[in-house]
């Protein structure tokens, strides 16, 4: 059976997520996907890679850059195929995400000249009797840098959050700002603020300095579900059940459905 690839846009989140299908697999195949728009590229979760269990394989994309055309990359066994072009639109060229996708925190970039630094890995010796330094190094740690943004009151209220909780963020843009890169993982070690003086001294909005490092997902390797309330009551019927057996269930166990709701399922993948 001939490998076939295609890409469309699903769920309701703002901005959209990616559906990639793959079809034509053989089991045991390991398949890896990419998403790339210009010179820029990142990997699918979940298919870094991944290896076919069925004929079929299909991941979602939440990381993507927006408003630009997007074409994954399906690696099978060695042998490459591509999607269409697909874009993700949105009101801005730029925004900051959770790692869930389920966060997203709009701001006005500033200009800051957008400072950035390598993690050079060296390490220099002076050894007795050799005229020149020794040098140890590795490959480089990946970048760290500051956004300077400014946010409204609510969006400083999500950045605020969401900083809280000391996790990883998602930067993403149109991969056409300059020379940033259209995805990136960073965590911000540092988050200044001060209140906006830009309109007489009364506004809400706040300006950040966002001191970054670049890391690496830690979600690479968990694929992305795109299911919907209506999925789940749909499946609850088909058990010979209503969501009110459900909700009298979850009580029986100590919980509520917005425990349900919180729980991250993740953590249960063997």
């Amino acid at each position: 059976m001939a490998v076939t690839v295609s890409a469309s846009l699903v769920g309701a989140t703002t901005p959209r997520m990616v559906q990639i299908e793959v079809n034509g697999l053989t089991i045991g195949d390991e398949v890896t996907i990419t998403g790339s728009t210009g010179p820029w590229s990142w990997y699918v979760r979940g298919a870094s890679p991944a290896v076919a269990s069925s004929s079929q394989l299909i991941r979602i994309d939440n990381t993507g850059a927006v408003n630009a055309p997007v074409v994954y990359t399906v690696r099978v066994d060695g042998a490459d195929y591509q999607t269409a072009p697909i874009t993700v639109t949105y009101d801005g060229d730029y925004l900051l995400t959770s790692l869930d996708g389920e966060t997203v925190v709009d701001f006005t970039w500033l200009d800051n000249a957008d400072p950035r630094e390598i993690a050079i890995d060296q390490h220099f010796s002076r050894v007795p009797g050799r005229r020149s330094t020794v040098v140890r190094f590795s490959e480089a740690g990946g970048e760290s840098g500051e956004i300077a943004a400014r946010t409204s009151f609510v969006n400083s209220r999500l950045l605020r959050a969401e900083l809280g909780k000391s996790a990883p963020m998602i930067l993403r843009t149109n991969g056409d700002i300059r020379d940033v890169p259209a995805v990136q993982v960073v965590s911000v070690a540092a988050a200044p603020s001060q209140l906006w003086a830009g309109d007489g001294g009364t506004s809400k909005q706040r300006v950040w300095s966002l001191s970054w490092v670049e890391t690496e997902d830690p979600y690479a390797t968990v694929a992305v579900t795109n299911s919907t309330v209506a999925d789940f009551n749909a499946f609850i019927l088909t058990q010979g059940g209503t969501v009110a057996d459900f909700n009298t269930w979850m009580l029986s166990q100590g919980g509520t459905v917005a425990d349900f709701n919180r729980f991250d399922f993740a953590s249960e993948v063997a």
